[in-house]
């Protein structure tokens, strides 16, 4: 399960914890409060932060759900990383940090300088030409990601709910994990439909993310 800013409540989380549920991912992006803004407008960084905290807390000394932070860089510095990795490696099991795939940004939108619109823009043009494709995504297969107005989607990357499945505020976790509009989207993604799926049709794997 992974969240992509949510706002759980105390009362939230401790039910995902109750569920059992076996792992959850909080999604940032950036590597402080300025370059989260930057991506995310209108989000809050240290929100997010506040939440990550409580539910480490609410887990206590067990083992699940392990917690597992994920976020994207564009042009943040050595130091930001580190300084990233600091404050949140405390409260997590598994910290992982990537690129962002910048086929997906709008940097006219961007609340960046003009000189970071210029180096991102010639980013996205390097991004285009390593361009590898999955044979088989995943994602929808493993985790649910939760927006902060509940909405579950089966990607990470679907940061404008173009493959909502449910909504947490309304239905059980697992209803939805199972839902029949989630199988649909599944087997569109075995069959390799991916242009049927807005938001898989412009996504892909760049060298930088393989391992």
């Amino acid at each position: 399960m992974g969240t992509n800013g949510s706002r759980l409540s105390d009362e939230e989380m401790q039910q995902l914890i109750d569920m059992g549920v076996d792992s959850i991912k909080f999604s940032f992006q950036g590597a402080d409060a300025a370059s989260y803004g930057e991506m995310r407008e209108g989000g809050d960084y240290h929100q997010l932060v506040e939440t990550v905290q409580t539910m480490h807390r609410l887990r206590g000394d067990k083992l699940l759900p392990f917690i597992q932070i994920s976020t994207t860089l564009t042009v943040e510095s050595p130091e930001q990383v580190t300084a990233f990795r600091k404050e949140i490696e405390q409260y997590c099991d598994y910290c992982n940090i990537g690129y962002t795939m910048l086929n997906h940004l709008s940097v006219d939108a961007m609340d960046v300088s003009a000189e970071k619109r210029e180096k991102i823009r010639k980013m996205q043009e390097q991004e285009a030409v390593h361009h590898v494709y999955r044979t088989v995504c995943s994602d929808a297969f493993d985790k649910l990601d939760i927006h902060w107005n509940g909405d579950a989607v089966l990607c990470c990357s679907d940061y404008d709910n173009f493959m909502v499945v449910g909504n947490i505020l309304d239905q059980d976790v697992t209803d939805i994990f199972q839902s029949r509009i989630a199988g649909l989207y599944r087997d569109m993604i075995v069959k390799g439909e991916y242009g049927r799926i807005q938001c898989c049709s412009t996504c892909w794997e760049t060298v930088p993310l393989t391992k």
